[in-house]
């Protein structure tokens, strides 16, 4: 069985999914949910033109680590505050 966790729960710890796996480095764990929490918020990087660069990036990162994404969580948020 695969034990995963989520990046959001660091997500005021780093400044993007990248960096926030770096902080798990050593930690254990190697299968990782990628956090949608905020996804169509205000601000969300998301509606930004980089985001695909945002999850490449997060990719390469995971990669390098010997990490992969899973999906381990529902997905749950308020489309724009509704």
């Amino acid at each position: 069985m695969k034990i995963a966790t989520t990046i959001g729960e660091m997500r005021g710890y780093a400044q993007s999914p990248a960096d926030t796996l770096k902080l798990y480095e050593g930690s254990g764990f190697r299968h990782f949910d990628y956090n949608f929490y905020e996804v169509l918020q205000p601000g969300d990087p998301f509606m930004l033109d980089g985001w695909r660069d945002m999850i490449w990036e997060a990719q390469d990162t995971a990669k390098a680590l010997g990490f992969d994404f899973v999906q381990a969580h529902a997905p749950c948020c308020k489309i724009c505050g509704g």
